[in-house]
């Protein structure tokens, strides 16, 4: 290629490249917006909607500036919240309150309460589906409480509540459920799993905000049974521990068990968890095989057993496995007592057996409780047994 050719191509890529370096996505400037990056919305006694958006406040997060937060100017964060028959009059009055235009492409967290759960989620769903900058990657999150008192919880390590509760998600402390699993689930059977959290009240003492005296936890998750929230029945801590196995939600675990020789408590850290769901027939009848991988070391001991042992250490392994499978086979129980394909288990089916999914979709909640046959192999395998081969703090005549 000739010099003056280079040096054409050159300068055309670069004048190309120019409009790129303006950083302009918008008409309108960021200093005009407004970013919530949470949304609670609840049915009230009265039947009217409660919508209650949490912004950021930039003036306040600057510290050692007018307004910044080291210099008594209050918190970073702060709620606007209305009332009234319909969402989108309800978002109008919190817009004529705001001194900025609300964009919602920050918002990922929706808090939704009790009562507009056991109604359903669609007036959600329908809105979030409406609005072109709402991402439909924002968690879900139910609570039984009343849903302002998400305002009362204080956010000792995070600047904001919509932070600790993206937390337990990132730390595999609860599941993850997005609009987008909800949408899923709802063209199909609307069944699901959504996180629930709840507030425990803090002791005087530990109280470092004044009105902030209501610690969020997460509490195990709700089941969602046709896009409703099941009333009378949710999955305990316990059980969502299962629910993170059987969706591989959680990369690692620990896992306390009973030693097969003194009945001592021995735990476990166990990583690399991968569980994967396979359905079969057998005789015209639907089976599904849950079969989960991991490895485990041992984390802690109060048991005497010898893990120089092989013997034993195959009973210690038998027992650690035979213990998450019951935890399994006890989540799925309790999603079949009330008709709930919370894990969505017909996906699979239509995947690779279409045609037995078309002969019996119509029926499939109770075909899901009363026939369906969930069998369930944990293969977890132990890799090291630690420094001592006995508990450090038990004797060999112990």
């Amino acid at each position: 290629m000739k010099k003056w050719q280079t040096r054409l191509f050159t300068t055309i890529f670069l004048l190309v490249l120019v409009p790129l370096l303006s950083g302009c996505w918008s008409s309108v400037e960021l200093n005009n917006r407004a970013f919530p990056t949470m949304m609670t919305i609840d049915r009230l006694e009265d039947g009217d909607l409660e919508i209650s958006l949490g912004f950021p406040l930039p003036n306040r997060m600057i510290p050692n500036q007018t307004g910044g937060s080291n210099n008594g100017g209050g918190e970073p964060f702060t709620f606007i919240s209305k009332k009234g028959k319909e969402i989108g009059p309800i978002l109008r009055d919190i817009q004529l309150d705001a001194s900025r235009d609300i964009f919602f492409g920050q918002t990922r967290v929706i808090v939704v309460g009790s009562r507009l759960a056991r109604e359903g989620l669609d007036m959600v769903i329908d809105l979030v589906s409406r609005q072109p900058n709402f991402h439909i990657s924002a968690n879900l999150f139910v609570t039984e409480e009343n849903v302002e008192e998400i305002k009362k919880a204080p956010t000792t390590s995070e600047r904001f509540i919509s932070t600790v509760l993206t937390k337990f998600i990132d730390d595999r402390l609860t599941l993850n459920t997005t609009i987008k699993d909800f949408l899923m689930a709802k063209y199909k059977t609307g069944d699901i799993l959504i996180p629930r959290i709840g507030f425990e009240k803090l002791p005087t003492s530990e109280v470092v905000t004044s009105g902030k005296n209501l610690w969020a936890s997460s509490e195990g998750a709700v089941i969602i049974s046709n896009g409703k929230m099941v009333a009378e029945r949710h999955l305990s801590n316990e059980e969502l521990r299962g629910a993170l196995w059987i969706t591989s939600q959680v990369d690692s675990a620990i896992s306390v068990i009973k030693s097969p020789t003194d009945k001592q408590e021995i735990t476990f850290k166990i990583n690399n968890i991968n569980t994967k769901i396979k359905p079969t027939l057998k005789n015209n009848q639907v089976v599904f095989k849950v079969n989960s991988k991991g490895t485990a070391y041992i984390f802690s001991s109060n048991s005497n057993i010898d893990v120089k042992n092989a013997e034993m250490m195959i009973k210690l392994r038998e027992t650690l496995n035979k213990d998450i499978e019951s935890l399994m086979h006890q989540t799925f129980k309790a999603t079949k007592q009330v008709k709930c394909d919370a894990f969505r288990l017909s996906d699979y089916l239509d995947w690779r057996y279409p045609q037995v999914w078309n002969q019996i979709k119509d029926q499939w909640d109770d075909y899901y409780a009363d026939r369906v046959k969930i069998e369930v192999d944990v293969d977890i395998a132990l890799n090291l047994t630690g420094t001592f081969y006995r508990s450090a703090g038990r004797t060999e005549k112990n």
